[in-house]
């Protein structure tokens, strides 16, 4: 690609790099294909160093490291940059051009690239592909290829044994490679995948196709309307967010919110869960006799297919700092002066299927005995969505229950660092109709699992005030109690 395309291709970016956030930075909400896709890659690179080429706001980037990649970002709009450093903290990002990459091989593991190449004239695909490091050594299990051929179609870029190899798997039902630079979408959302070595399974680098309806404008082109039509739409008033449910099971389903759309970072992670159609659960070490355990490992030792941090606990690495108990079982018997209390689980037919009390507008808890789960914690937001916080500069990843106008118990998980009256704001202004919500847990110890058919996540929090400066964490820690959601045709969802 010549200077000048290359700085036209930069600015425009640039120019159009806040609005680009507001409109595309939560696509991957609605894009389950390319969430499958990205699932797959993370897999394939496990722990090792990765790359999102062309990262822009840092969306793709910012899927993988929630999803336990070591990920870094490259982009040649310092614009983008800029916003992607925003958007996901823990991250780190840097421009750069992928046709000159000063990174030597065996850096990355992995590179995915999506919406990347499609900028990159014809003729300087091999570069752009030949530019990229090798994986470190027995990363590929690759044939040995012919030798490369600077005039062959980039779709078919090869080396000898110990140089670069790529492999573009085929896009067509008759097996066949189509030519990059003509991929599009025709509505089943395929995609192109290149890999290092022969094999499909690790695909490194992955092509998405083109725009529907743009494939015959040459790509500098396409890039112009693109970008043209952003900025002839800037100055209209922000859509309200859009949330996305996947269900995941009877009763529960799943969003993953771009906190973007709400003027946060990161993202929120929301189980929303129907207490008339799924059985909430609690698992308490106290009551089992064991020891502290990651959510991950309770939901796979109790039968949930949900499990989120049920309150902060106490030294004796037990007990709830709020009153907690799961039927005759008192966990703690004492109530605090915390202003948040959720009841489950109704003995009788006739009540509820949950009471949620403000202390400070009710005093009264001996109707509470007529349920099975009692707990109490620190409050965020009160009766009818009231933010009950004020800002003192303390930040942490959160982890919160709360429940909404129609009656449902909602987890919620952000790694991204908030104030916990930046935090109750943000929730405030989604979708979701929230009227209370409590605090669980913050920091390191914040935990969500969710482990069903389709999904299998095991969320960690890692910045807290005072405590934790950085987002280094990658593990969940083991805690004593979690709030759950019974498996489907698990004893506990049965009652038993």
């Amino acid at each position: 690609m010549d200077t000048t395309k290359r700085d036209d291709c930069q600015l425009s970016y640039d120019q159009v790099a806040d609005e680009y956030v507001r409109r595309v930075f939560g696509e991957l909400q609605h894009k389950p294909f390319d969430r499958q896709q990205l699932d797959r890659f993370a897999a394939s690179v496990g722990e090792a160093p990765a790359c999102d080429m062309g990262c822009g706001p840092g969306q793709v980037a910012q899927y993988l490291y929630e999803h336990g990649v070591h990920v870094c970002g490259v982009d040649l709009s310092p614009a983008m940059v800029e916003q992607a450093r925003r958007l996901t903290p823990g991250v780190e990002f840097r421009q750069g051009d992928m046709l000159a990459l000063d990174v030597p091989d065996e850096t990355w593991a992995g590179i995915a690239a999506f919406y990347s190449i499609i900028h990159i004239p014809r003729g300087d695909m091999a570069q752009a592909l030949g530019e990229l490091p090798d994986p470190p050594a027995g990363r590929s299990a690759a044939p040995r290829l012919p030798p490369r051929r600077r005039d062959a179609s980039p779709g078919r870029l090869v080396g000898p044994e110990g140089e670069r190899r790529f492999l573009l798997l085929p896009l067509r039902r008759d097996g066949r490679l189509p030519e990059v630079g003509r991929l599009r979408d025709r509505g089943d959302h395929r995609t192109g995948a290149v890999s290092r070595g022969g094999a499909p399974e690790p695909a490194v680098l992955h092509l998405r196709p083109e725009t529907r309806g743009m494939t015959a404008l040459p790509n500098l082109v396409r890039s112009v309307v693109l970008l043209l039509a952003l900025l002839a739409t800037a100055s209209a008033a922000p859509p309200a967010p859009v949330v996305s449910w996947q269900p995941l099971q009877r009763g529960v389903e799943l969003a993953v919110i771009p906190m973007a759309a709400a003027g946060g970072s990161g993202s929120l992670y929301v189980v929303r869960i129907d207490p008339r159609h799924a059985h909430l659960q609690v698992a308490l070490a106290s009551e089992t006799g064991s020891g502290p355990r990651t959510a991950g490992e309770w939901c796979q030792r109790a039968g949930l297919s949900v499990a989120i941090n049920v309150g902060m606990y106490q030294t004796d690495q037990k007990s709830n700092v709020g009153y907690l108990r799961h039927g005759k079982h008192l966990n703690n018997g004492r109530w605090n002066a915390y202003r948040s209390v959720l009841a489950a689980r109704p003995k009788a037919a006739s009540r509820p299927a949950i009471v949620w009390r403000d202390l400070d507008q009710s005093k009264a808890t001996a109707d509470l005995k007529g349920y099975e789960i009692v707990v109490q914690n620190l409050r965020l937001i009160a009766g009818q969505g009231k933010n009950v916080w004020a800002e003192n500069g303390k930040r942490w990843s959160e982890a919160a229950v709360a429940a909404d106008a129609q009656g449902r118990v909602l987890f919620l998980f952000s790694r991204a660092p908030y104030s916990m009256r930046d935090f109750n704001d943000l929730l405030l202004k989604l979708p979701l109709n929230v009227t209370q919500a409590m605090h669980v847990e913050g920091g390191p110890e914040a935990s969500l699992s969710i482990h069903t058919a389709g999904v299998n996540l095991d969320l960690s929090g890692s910045y807290e005030t005072g405590f934790r400066l950085d987002d280094t964490n990658r593990d969940q820690w083991p805690i004593p109690n979690v709030l759950g959601v019974a498996r489907e045709g698990s004893a506990a969802a049965q009652g038993r």
